[in-house]
């Protein structure tokens, strides 16, 4: 009885394996498909880093700094490698990838209020 439980199990379990990867082979029509695609482990990132207190990181930050720091650099990306660049990316890195960006534009928003007031005067 075990036996044929192990075997079913087996089965069951290459099955899984057989429809992932076909699934992985698939194109992706558009980016927002394959956005929505690793959205669940960009969520599963976002929640660790949380975790670590930076509150400020969103799912689109990770998804930009991997984006700009890694993706744009390399060719024949395949799923399983963004999916792994998603949960291996360093949490303190990304936090201090979007503390960049907000102080960028804190300087360009002061840039026009200043521009603004100047013609005021």
């Amino acid at each position: 009885m075990s036996i044929t439980v192990s075997i079913l199990f087996i089965f069951i379990s290459l099955y899984s394996i057989i429809k992932v990867v076909e699934k992985m082979n698939e194109e992706f029509k558009s980016l927002d498909d394959l956005y929505n695609r690793i959205k669940p482990a960009l969520y599963s990132k976002l929640k660790e880093v949380r975790r670590l207190g930076f509150n400020m990181v969103s799912e689109n930050d990770i998804w930009n700094y991997l984006v700009i720091n890694n993706w744009k650099k390399r060719t024949n990306l395949e799923l399983f490698d963004m999916i792994s660049d998603i949960l291996y990316a360093d949490n303190y890195e990304i936090n201090d990838f979007v503390m960049n960006n907000l102080k960028k534009h804190k300087k360009y928003e002061e840039q026009i209020i200043s521009t603004n007031n100047d013609d005021l005067i």
